[in-house]
């Protein structure tokens, strides 16, 4: 009985035959392709933990795909380590260049509220593939009892320490109830409506 070469397949095994590489790694590049595509669409980038969202999805479905078309070539280990470094850095691409998602606007606007200040409702619109529109968020909030010019400037130094105002945004603002800036991935938008005790802060969030 002939013995058996020691890189001849055992029967069964996925990757057994002379196939050449490409075709071996054309489903797991044609399912890279389609989750990439899918992930950007649906703007998963620009979730709360939107690397993760994309990349795991990418990496465990190619990766697994490209693992079992392989079968036992000695090059198996190499093309899968280097799918998962593929979809890591596809991951970071997406996650830069998808806009903010509803919930991560939300709580920006929630983050540039000071202390004492009562968050009175929200509402929340737009898609992450901002069809009809991009992502948007509004926060309501009754002040303290402090002047207008004090809540202004509040509002207005927490977006100074988040970088989105510089100091010459700054001035003037006190004297305002309201204004808007615009960051590159964020439009802003803070006015102060009504008097006494029907006084509230507006705080709208809009994804560029």
């Amino acid at each position: 009985m002939p013995e058996e070469a020691p890189g001849d397949p055992e029967p069964g095994d996925p990757g057994g035959g002379d196939r050449p590489l490409l075709p071996r790694l054309g489903v797991s590049l044609a399912v890279f392709g389609v989750s990439t595509g899918l992930l950007h669409v649906l703007g998963v980038g620009g979730y709360r933990t939107g690397f993760f969202g994309v990349f795991l999805p990418i990496a465990a479905l190619s990766a697994g795909t490209a693992w079992f078309a392989l079968g036992r070539l000695a090059e198996r280990p190499l093309w899968t380590g280097a799918i998962v470094v593929a979809a890591a850095t596809v991951a970071g691409l997406l996650a830069s260049a998808a806009p903010p998602s509803r919930g991560v606007l939300l709580a920006e606007a929630r983050d540039l509220l000071p202390p004492f200040y009562e968050e009175s409702s929200h509402e929340t619109a737009g898609h992450s593939w901002c069809r009809p529109g991009c992502p948007s968020a509004t926060l309501v909030a009754k002040p303290p009892a402090t002047g207008a010019p004090a809540v202004m400037v509040e509002i207005a130094t927490s977006l100074f320490v988040d970088g989105v105002l510089s100091q010459e945004d700054l001035t003037g603002i006190a004297r305002r109830r309201t204004f808007a800036v615009t960051a590159p991935e964020v439009a802003y938008h803070v006015s102060l409506e009504g008097e006494g005790a029907d006084r509230r802060l507006r705080i709208t969030l809009d994804a560029r």
